[in-house]
């Protein structure tokens, strides 16, 4: 090879590997440059219902009750959403206390919205709830959560299944309840019991102090007052699980009844018949009592996952990655070798010591 055609030869090899160093370079950078990341969907934000808290998708958009299409909403009860991109019926949300064995809220307990059918067991924000589906396409849904504190529940656009979008529901301080038939009933139980339980004893020790005839009969038509009162208090919240216990409380008054006629007419046998009428009474209301269900607690949620920590690639220095780095390595290596075995390093140093 002449010495001109060597020089040639050298600017090539070094404009060759310039080149090569240029572009790993840039092609390094242009690895280790983050990608631009997504943008995050909108956290979900929380939403007050009384004295119950709902956490929502941020695209439920408030809006005012009067626009929701349900009469009879209280506004310190009850909130409306028209969730963003869909052209249907709002979805509202009451809180209220527990006055039905179907477990609604006052204003959403109303026939227009209520189903004929039996509620179908669902879940809200994790917890048991129940489902009252929709008799027409122009009614709500319901979905019922119900606590110590009382019960909240979600009306959606029939088949839309949008509580599937609520994050999470319950009353804070309070504690969730599995719904049943008799749900309504145990919780309303306790306060009517304690004030049947405390008129009871008082007019029952005065009439076993009574002489006359009169006050006795006036003290056993008291008795029977109790019991009827209790049975009124109940009526709503008894449902199919309580028919046994309104039996035996009507029962006992009218056994009361008796005796105050019986009393009051100086029926001696008819008084004896009616103390024994009411021993039966009384004993059969004690037994129905005891086989009212206990509210159950919800079981506790599981807690949620912490989310995983991923660890980012570290590129390598100066920006050229590591693959690449080998790459060239191997590239001037493949050079070296092919210059060696050719004689061009030797004829390449003469022309360098000519030039200099």
């Amino acid at each position: 090879m002449t010495g001109g055609r060597a020089v040639r030869f050298a600017v090539a090899v070094v404009a060759a590997a310039a080149l090569a160093i240029a572009a790993g370079s840039w092609a390094g950078s242009r690895l280790a440059e983050p990608e631009e990341p997504a943008a995050p969907p909108p956290p979900p934000r929380a939403v007050e219902v009384g004295a119950a808290k709902l956490v929502v998708p941020a695209g439920w958009r408030s809006i005012p009750l009067e626009r929701s299409g349900v009469a009879g909403l209280d506004p310190e009860r009850a909130v409306a959403f028209a969730p963003a991109g869909r052209a249907s019926t709002p979805i509202v949300a009451e809180f209220g206390p527990v006055t039905d064995a179907s477990l609604l809220p006052p204003a959403l307990s109303a026939d227009v919205l209520r189903s004929t059918s039996p509620p179908d067991a669902t879940r809200l924000g994790g917890h048991p709830a129940w489902l009252y589906r929709a008799a027409g396409s122009e009614r709500l849904d319901l979905t019922v959560l119900t606590t110590t504190a009382g019960v909240l529940a979600i009306g959606c656009p029939a088949g839309n299944e949008c509580t599937k979008d609520v994050e999470a529901a319950g009353v804070p301080g309070a504690t969730t309840l599995v719904p049943s038939d008799s749900l309504a009933l145990g919780l309303r139980l306790p306060v009517v019991v304690e004030r049947l339980d405390r008129n009871r004893r008082a007019h029952r020790a005065a009439l076993a102090d009574a002489n006359a005839l009169w006050r006795q009969g006036r003290l056993a038509g008291r008795l029977s007052t109790d019991h009827a009162a209790a049975a009124d208090a109940l009526r709503t919240s008894a449902g199919t699980a309580g028919r046994r216990l309104l039996a035996s409380l009507a029962d006992t008054a009218t056994a009361y009844s008796a005796l105050a006629r019986a009393a009051s007419n100086r029926w001696r046998n008819r008084f004896i018949a009616a103390r024994q009428r009411i021993k039966r009474s009384e004993a059969a209301l004690t037994a129905a009592l005891a086989d009212v269900p206990q509210p159950r607690a919800a079981p506790a949620l599981p807690p949620k996952p912490e989310p995983a920590i991923s660890i980012p690639d570290i590129p390598a220095p100066g920006g050229v990655s590591l693959l690449l780095f080998a790459a060239l390595a191997l590239l001037a290596a493949a050079a070296g070798v092919v210059l060696g075995t050719t004689g061009a390093t030797e004829r390449l140093r003469r022309v360098m010591d000519e030039l200099s």
